[in-house]
């Protein structure tokens, strides 16, 4: 058996609306993983959305907006894991990345 179709074998069509949502936040929350996971380990802790965007686009394969990477973006800085890099539009950091290099 091959991993691949783990955890996506559901067709949503005839599930009630409350568990659609709750499915699509539960696929949020696993962007914003990748996108922090992406940001620590091929960015070294620095990077703009257009990258990370790309980078997210080239390890899942799939076509996701670019409004959508904003969206998880933002989530991450609400929950204070990331932060924007100060004069740097759509340039986002960790803290430990600021505190080393920002001075």
């Amino acid at each position: 058996m091959t991993t691949e179709n783990l955890g996506k074998r559901y067709d949503l069509q005839d599930l009630p609306e409350f568990m659609v949502k709750e499915l699509k936040r539960a696929q949020q929350n696993d962007r914003d993983e990748v996108l922090f996971d992406l940001l620590e380990t091929q960015f070294e802790g620095a990077a703009s959305i257009n990258e990370l965007w790309v980078a997210l686009y080239r390890k899942t394969e799939k076509e996701i907006q670019r409004r959508l990477v904003g969206a998880a973006v933002r989530r991450l800085v609400l929950a204070k894991r990331i932060q924007p890099i100060p004069h740097r539009k759509g340039f986002y950091a960790t803290p430990k990345w600021l505190e080393e290099n920002h001075h």
